[in-house]
């Protein structure tokens, strides 16, 4: 991370938290890509990185983080609050050469707009017929998280008014409620969260 324009193309997002789906709290241990939704659709991320003590400092790359935050924010004057912001940067606990940036994004459009421009990350966070409407939904097949059955396209769509989060970002995901869907390659975790190491395309998580 020698350039402050790189610094989020070389992190992943991480953090391992205390509470499961619906329950929104800060990290505890600092272990596996994660991202956190709130049900205001608030967006945390936990971006951790090489640290290299050679080129910086702890302060230096907290400096780094905030004026790339800053300047992605100064295209949207006006607005109650930046559409980005760095809440903390630390050391990873028990993870030498690794740091931690902690960034606040006020919804998922945000979070897309500014980790898409490192990494080509996609995240959406709304009802169902929202995503119709953008074109989300071609030939979606989802599988009931307790039973396995599928809920097809057409089935899915029935459920308009529910909440639906797709990523093509590979994390652990906290949600703001409960999930009963999921679509391949993603799984439950024992704790609430769904993890999306394993999938090869963009995952759908369909909300109670």
């Amino acid at each position: 991370m020698r350039r402050a324009g790189k610094l989020a193309a070389g992190l992943c997002l991480a953090a391992m938290l205390c509470a499961g789906c619906g329950q929104e709290q800060g990290p505890v241990v600092v272990q596996e890509n994660t991202l956190v939704i709130s049900d205001k659709g608030e967006v945390t991320a936990y971006v951790v990185g090489e640290f290299d003590k050679a080129y910086y400092d702890l302060a230096e790359l907290a400096d780094m983080a905030r004026a790339e935050a800053d300047t992605f924010s100064q295209a949207y004057e006006g607005v109650e609050k930046p559409p980005v912001s760095v809440e903390s940067v630390e050391p990873v606990e028990d993870m030498a050469g690794k740091v931690v940036v902690a960034y606040r994004f006020d919804n998922a459009d945000s979070y897309t707009a500014f980790m898409g421009q490192y990494e080509g990350r996609r995240l959406f966070y709304g009802t169902v017929s929202e995503a119709a409407a953008h074109g989300y939904l071609a030939g979606v097949t989802l599988s009931d998280v307790k039973d396995g059955t599928s809920l097809t396209e057409e089935g899915l769509k029935q459920n308009g008014d529910r909440r639906l989060i797709i990523t093509d970002t590979q994390a652990v995901i906290y949600c703001p409620a409960k999930v009963t869907h999921l679509s391949k390659g993603a799984s439950m975790n024992e704790d609430g969260s769904v993890g999306t190491f394993q999938a090869e395309d963009a995952v759908y998580i369909l909300l109670k």
